[in-house]
């Protein structure tokens, strides 16, 4: 959890600071309102992009930390202001924090492991 968090935070952080154009416009020329928010690529780039192929030995916490940011740096930033879906908008820190704890105190997977084990 703790090699995660500063990935999870980066993103974070990038779709709440990046929405203000003004500022990056002057520094970039790049005036779009949607900077931050999504680096749009066709399927087949995106599929380069995330290289899902599986290997044949594992890759240890760095392998699955590359993962993990390749998935952050090719996904929508649900964080940034402008992001809007059908039917829901940006997420915020008490929903993370909820979903944490809810996480946490599922054990229903962990009671249906330990029940198969003592029969």
């Amino acid at each position: 959890m703790k090699a995660v968090e500063p990935l999870l935070f980066k993103f974070t952080e990038r779709g709440t600071t990046s929405h203000d154009v003004a500022a990056i416009g002057a520094c970039t020329g790049n005036t779009s309102p949607h900077i931050g928010l999504l680096d749009y690529v066709e399927p087949l780039e995106l599929l380069s992009r995330l290289k899902l192929d599986l290997p044949n030995e594992g890759k240890g916490l760095d392998g699955v930390l590359a993962i993990v940011q390749r998935v952050l740096d090719n996904s929508a930033n649900t964080w940034h202001p402008g992001f809007m879906d059908k039917l829901y908008a940006s997420t915020n820190a008490i929903g993370v924090v909820s979903e944490l704890i809810l996480a946490t105190l599922n054990t229903n997977v962990c009671l249906d492991i330990c029940l198969n084990r003592s029969s």
